[in-house]
């Protein structure tokens, strides 16, 4: 699902196992909120957060993309949210 307004996108990622999310491509940040689940956002440097069901992450423009991956084969549901 995804919900655009002339000033920022929201979409909903169901991660099931692991996904590349673009970050700097959209010449925004990014927050990422974790609805239901857990897992890892991890960065290209190697850096590792630990994300869980209402908590909430703020990845700089400048990190050109984060992989999100949930833990043990749980889905983990993940809100985005960036500037237009």
């Amino acid at each position: 699902m995804v919900k655009r307004t002339p000033f920022f996108t929201v979409s909903v990622l169901n991660v099931v196992s692991r996904i590349k999310l673009p970050v700097s491509q959209r010449k925004s940040f990014r927050v990422l909120v974790s609805v239901e689940g857990s897992g890892t956002v991890t960065d290209p440097q190697g850096n590792v957060t630990a994300i869980k069901r209402g908590e909430t992450l703020l990845v700089p423009e400048a990190i050109p993309y984060v992989n999100i991956a949930s833990k043990h084969e749980e889905p983990l549901k993940v809100i985005t949210i960036y500037i237009e």
